[in-house]
């Protein structure tokens, strides 16, 4: 399963950049210290743990792609990049696999945001949640 950090909703963060020298790689994508992943919109170079991505760890996505087939519960475009819904408004009907959103229907794809993750202090006030919740 994909690693990286969620938001509240279950949508993947993402960056479209190439990883500095260094990034470390989990299940052979490259993940910026914050948790996002680092992502393409180019087709894969490389197949790691059977997900499509380039020689520098960039996760292959499309956007809004025709999907061809699934791997372990996500949808791919025949040339083996993940289909995302980027910035995308999430619905009732939507699905988790593994803890990511993904939404449902032939017209689907992976939520994902391009928002910077959210970096946990490490610190809980007890009232992170608000009031009554």
């Amino acid at each position: 399963m994909l690693g990286g950090a969620r938001s509240p909703l279950g949508e993947l963060y993402v960056k479209f950049a190439a990883p500095p020298a260094g990034t470390p790689f989990v299940g052979g994508i490259a993940i910026d210290p914050n948790g996002a992943i680092y992502a393409s919109n180019t087709d894969p170079e490389v197949y790691p743990n059977g997900l499509g991505t380039l020689n520098a760890g960039n996760l292959c996505t499309a956007v809004g792609g025709t999907i061809a087939g699934y791997k372990q519960g996500l949808p791919y475009t025949a040339a083996g990049r993940l289909v995302i819904q980027l910035n995308g408004v999430t619905g009732p009907d939507d699905t988790f696999v593994g803890g990511i959103r993904v939404k449902a229907g032939p017209l689907g794809g992976v939520y994902v945001t391009d928002a910077a993750p959210v970096v946990n202090s490490g610190f809980s006030s007890g009232f992170d949640t608000g009031f009554g919740g």
